[in-house]
């Protein structure tokens, strides 16, 4: 099911963010349900990254810690969305689709990633395309105009979101040369597209968001802040 393969985003950009929190997930599904659901998160955010590659717009998706929205997201906040949707049962209805994914898995014995995408169970392949399906709609909103704002549980934050993050005090972010981040380069931080430049922002202004930007043309770049540094990656394969 899906051609994601199980491919990681790179783990220095993953840093505190979990695609689904244990706290969220029934203790009978197991720690090895718990690797699953990582799983099911990256699968979700790499269908919706190729879709919006594919549609040729472009976009911008922006993670923001569940803690901090009401914060970060408003008219007056940092992230100002033209379409603000805070309270809503987004969120909800993905954790509740996944965990009736797990719970599939779990009564079919799929102890991993490899095992679930050959599974031919009729339930299982429904629950999946509803998940992709969820994918898919992630990606039609970051076809409008402005960022897409998500909580790390995928909770829905509003659509059509201007930055309105300060200029960065360092003239400079950084290129991760390997997926943990360790090896850097400098660039200029007034380098890069429009969405590049907001993303660097945003990321500079507030050390939990995290965002990832797609180029028309097809580039995909996630960024973040880590000891006050604004690194980004490129390498992630669709």
């Amino acid at each position: 099911m899906g051609d994601y393969g199980g491919r990681a985003f790179p783990i220095g950009w993953l840093g505190g963010f979990e695609e689904v929190d244990p706290r969220e997930t029934p203790p009978t599904l197991g720690d090895v349900n718990i690797e699953l659901a990582r799983h099911l998160g990256s699968y979700s955010l790499h269908r919706c990254l190729a879709r919006v590659r594919a549609q040729g717009h472009g976009g911008m998706l922006v993670l923001v810690p569940s803690t901090d929205a009401l914060r970060l997201v408003g008219p007056a906040a940092v992230l100002r969305p033209k379409y603000g949707v805070l309270h809503n049962d987004f969120g909800a209805r993905y954790r509740a689709l996944l965990t009736r994914l797990l719970a599939r898995s779990t009564a079919l014995d799929l102890s991993s990633w490899a095992a679930y995408r050959l599974a031919t169970d009729g339930e299982l392949q429904q629950l999946h395309t509803e998940m992709e399906q969820f994918a898919d709609l992630l990606a039609d909103l970051m076809a409008v105009d402005g960022a897409l704002a998500l909580d790390k549980q995928f909770g829905l934050l509003g659509f059509g979101v201007e930055i309105a993050a300060p200029a960065p005090p360092t003239p400079y972010v950084y290129r991760a040369l390997d997926a943990e981040g360790t090896q850097l380069q400098a660039e200029a931080a007034d380098s890069g597209g429009t969405r590049h430049r907001a993303a660097y922002r945003l990321c500079q202004a507030e050390a939990g968001c995290q965002a990832i930007v797609v180029s028309q043309d097809g580039g995909i770049r996630l960024v973040r802040q880590r000891a006050e540094q604004v690194i980004f990656w490129n390498q992630l394969i669709l």
